[in-house]
């Protein structure tokens, strides 16, 4: 069964004219041939190419103007007669697409223009004179932030369903103590033993202190991964110090990279002579690798 449909339209400078239609249910071809454009589509998907500035015609109405240009162009919106107008955009070309007001009233609560691969859409509200013009919002391409300070963000991009976040590396403190907080701190290995979590780590930072400080003498401590030490310049807390960081050498870490299940020890390698320094603790820093 054929259909035919001729010509149905004539508009001044322009003409509609629809192609046979084979069957029902088919799509027809429309073209739309004005002085300065053509339009060509299915019915329901109409679509006019765009190369150059332009204006939004009465005929544009549920129209998808897809813009192909590598330079800049304009699109004027002038006073248009369609009740409820609606133009759907696309940019795939290069250059930016600036929409300007004409005659008509425009209002851009998403800004004017759309950069390649942004689309947008113009409707007119009910049967008054002015124009809304919405941007759409463009998928994120950079990788998700991972830490950082939070912040509401500037970008305009949405972020796509399967976008992942790196974990946090956010660092760790562990306090070990490895005395009581009475008894005066004496030499001795191993005073205490523990381990790293069950994945690597990489050691940022150790500190030491003390609840009551030495009195006579700097104290040393060490710390070990298994049986090497980790530290090139050890541990101290001078006389009269509560923290070894306001000593005068400053620890060195040498090994700053722990295996899953690492098992630590904390040496004492020297004491107060005097014998007063009680509850020591050591300050263990630490990020997963």
């Amino acid at each position: 069964m054929k259909i035919y449909k001729p010509i149905v339209e004539k508009e001044g400078t322009s003409s509609v004219s629809i192609a046979e239609i084979n069957a029902i249910g088919a799509t027809a071809l429309v073209t739309k041939e004005y002085a300065d454009a053509t339009y060509s589509g299915s019915v329901g998907n109409l679509q006019r190419e765009v190369t150059a500035s332009t204006v939004i015609f009465n005929e544009d109405n549920k129209f998808t103007l897809i813009f192909n240009s590598p330079t800049a162009i304009t699109v004027t919106v002038n006073t248009l007669t369609v009740a409820n107008f609606e133009c759907y955009f696309l940019n795939l070309g290069a250059g930016t697409v600036t929409f300007v007001a004409g005659t008509g009233t425009l209002l851009m609560p998403d800004g004017t223009q759309l950069t390649t691969n942004r689309y947008g859409f113009l409707i007119r509200k009910l049967a008054l004179n002015n124009y809304t013009f919405k941007i759409g919002t463009a998928l994120a391409t950079a990788t998700p932030l991972a830490n950082g300070t939070a912040a509401v963000g500037v970008s305009v991009k949405a972020a796509r369903e399967d976008h992942v976040h790196p974990i946090l590396n956010q660092e760790n403190v562990w306090v070990v103590a490895f005395s009581d907080e009475t008894t005066p701190i004496t030499t001795g290995v191993k005073k205490v033993e523990f381990q790293m979590p069950n994945y690597a780590t990489t050691l940022v930072d150790v500190s030491v202190s003390f609840r009551t400080a030495p009195t006579t003498s700097a104290i040393t401590i060490d710390l070990n991964d298994g049986v090497t030490s980790v530290l090139s310049t050890k541990l101290t807390v001078d006389a009269t110090e509560k923290t070894s960081e306001t000593a005068a050498i400053s620890r060195v870490i040498s090994d700053t990279d722990l295996a899953a299940n690492a098992v630590m020890t904390i040496d004492v390698d020297s004491a107060d002579t005097g014998g007063t320094s009680t509850g020591g603790k050591l300050m263990l820093y630490w990020k997963k690798l």
